[in-house]
């Protein structure tokens, strides 16, 4: 499992093998996640971002093309605290995106799929804010006794990207939902290290983030046909 991103970039050349006309960008994502379906921990909004390389694989002009992706990504989950305090987890990971896309229109394309992550690194903080000192924070080993990451995580894919051409140039805009259908942890994660000492419910292992990430993504390689007719 741990090289399964290897095995896709191989698989990615092997389809260039064979033929295919691709497109190959870059992307970044950046937007709110939530837990809806769990309430038992005092939330707010969090967030989450990404970055990464996709290949979209087509034949002529078919009206779906195949739209894999790797790309890096950072949750940031938050938990509310006594004292105007929060919680801080943040889980660092590398991911891929099995998805296709279906053109509805000239310029609106649908995205679907399933995504794959891997949690490389997790960073657990406590801040507090200060009216007099202003905000603050602080970690130690102590928090991370009772977390326990879930690995491996995977869920749903969907949304919209809206393509068009810059100076020959492929960029496309759009929206995204990555619906979770693993936990995020292996068991409810409590810390007990805050400034009164009370063990606070941080994450569930119900929980189930909901992702909503507005995407950017711009092409590496420029249309030559065109160049050529205006030549």
């Amino acid at each position: 499992m741990r090289f399964w991103f290897l095995y896709s970039i191989c698989f990615f050349f092997h389809l260039n093998a064979v033929g295919q006309k691709n497109e190959y960008n870059l992307s970044y994502g950046f937007g709110p996640s939530y837990f809806f379906n769990d309430n038992s921990t005092n939330r707010r909004v969090d967030r989450s971002s990404s970055f990464g390389f996709n290949v979209v694989f087509s034949k002529s002009k078919r009206p779906i093309y195949f739209n894999p992706s790797i790309f890096l990504m950072r949750s940031d989950y938050h938990c509310r605290l006594s004292y105007n305090g929060l919680a801080h987890v943040l889980q660092k990971s590398i991911g891929l995106n099995l998805d296709a896309l279906m053109r509805l229109q000239k310029h609106i394309q649908l995205r679907v799929g399933i995504y794959l992550l891997h949690v490389n690194t997790s960073l657990i903080s406590l801040g507090y804010e200060d009216n007099s000192y202003g905000n603050y924070y602080y970690g130690n080993g102590d928090m991370y006794k009772t977390y326990a990451p879930k690995n491996y995580q995977a869920g749903a894919v969907a949304g919209l990207s809206f393509p068009f051409k810059l100076k020959r140039r492929q960029i496309k805009f759009g929206f995204v939902f990555h619906q979770s259908g693993t936990s995020i942890v292996n068991n409810d994660y409590y810390n007990n290290n805050t400034i009164d000492g009370e063990n606070v419910k941080v994450l569930s292992v119900k929980a189930r983030p909901t992702k909503c990430l507005f995407t950017f993504e711009i092409g590496l390689t420029r249309d030559k046909r065109k160049k050529l007719e205006e030549d």
